[in-house]
């Protein structure tokens, strides 16, 4: 197999699939309720990066996007990032990435950081996790009001996706309140040890390895179209402020979360000074691409030998 190769990378070539592309990571770990598939298991994620290392050119983020400002996109570049700030990337990734010397953008929640986990994490334990889910569920009031009622062969999926867009666009206090109903409602508590994300003194330690750049994420990770201008520009600008003083040094590029933008939120990324944002488009890089919408390709749980297969 190995000496198939460098007849691969070879074929490759010939046929054009080496274009540039920037991955996108949430989590390495292995987790046992992951609906969104956020997480690539340790072992999996080490031999991505060694596929990688052989038959790509790692490089920063903020290299290739330097890059696309003189109108350029190198062929066989790959950019990789993480979004959220995930405390097991510290050690489930890094050592992985050291060892076959592939550098990485993280794109920090700032009003996640040191908290006891993001919640579509709590949410997705409390649903999926007990054995049985015996009692109704009823939460909110008049016409906000959300019942469920157990059913046999009730569909979790089902409930979980209900609650996931419920909660998704509640101001975060009333997130966590209706969260920690949900959680009383399950019986069980948050891991907040597995879930957790960086600590401020995690980011900076990261960010001093010269290993990692940083960038924004928003503060509370909300879908920026749904708010108004105002709101908007107080997630991006508050979130560049807060990382650079976290860091006391520039950051220069952002992520939209969930992937989720409109033109008013593009707009204001550029206005708080950021050089270049990414969005969750699954495109290769283009000379042409967007600099506020850069497109990135999300990596699941794959071999080494599938993540070659996938890349453009």
């Amino acid at each position: 197999m190995r000496r198939l190769r460098p007849l691969a990378r070879k074929l490759r070539r010939w046929t054009g699939r080496n274009r540039p592309a920037i991955l996108l990571y949430h989590r390495v770990a292995r987790i046992a309720h992951d609906p969104w598939a956020l997480a690539v298991p340790p072992d999996l994620f080490a031999e991505q990066m060694e596929v990688l290392s052989r038959t790509r050119r790692v490089v920063p983020l903020t290299r290739l996007a330097e890059e696309l400002e003189r109108g350029r996109a190198r062929a066989n570049w790959i950019a990789i990032t993480f979004d959220d700030g995930y405390a097991d990337l510290l050690h489930e990734a890094v050592p992985a990435m050291q060892r076959f010397d592939c550098p990485a953008t993280m794109f920090v929640t700032t009003g996640a950081l040191g908290g006891a986990g993001f919640w579509w994490d709590r949410l997705s334990e409390a649903v999926f996790r007990p054995e049985r889910l015996a009692a109704a569920l009823a939460l909110g009031a008049g016409r906000d009001r959300f019942t469920w009622e157990p059913a046999a062969g009730a569909d979790r999926q089902q409930l979980h996706m209900a609650l996931w867009r419920r909660l998704r666009r509640l101001r975060p206090g009333d997130r966590e309140e209706e969260l920690a109903a949900i959680e009383r409602w399950a019986g069980i508590a948050p891991d907040r040890e597995r879930d957790r994300a960086m600590t401020a003194e995690e980011v900076r330690g990261l960010a001093r390895s010269g290993f990692f750049s940083i960038g924004a994420h928003s503060i509370s990770h909300a879908p920026l179209p749904e708010l108004n201008r105002f709101e908007k520009a107080a997630e991006i600008a508050g979130s560049r402020r807060a990382c650079e003083e976290m860091l006391g040094q520039p950051v220069l590029g952002f992520a939209y979360p969930f992937g989720d933008l409109d033109p008013e939120s593009c707009e204001e990324v550029r206005r708080a000074g950021f050089r270049f944002a990414c969005s969750t488009m699954p495109e290769p890089v283009r000379a042409d691409s967007p600099r506020y919408a850069l497109p990135r390709l999300s990596v699941g749980a794959w071999s080494g030998d599938e993540l070659l297969q996938r890349l453009p």
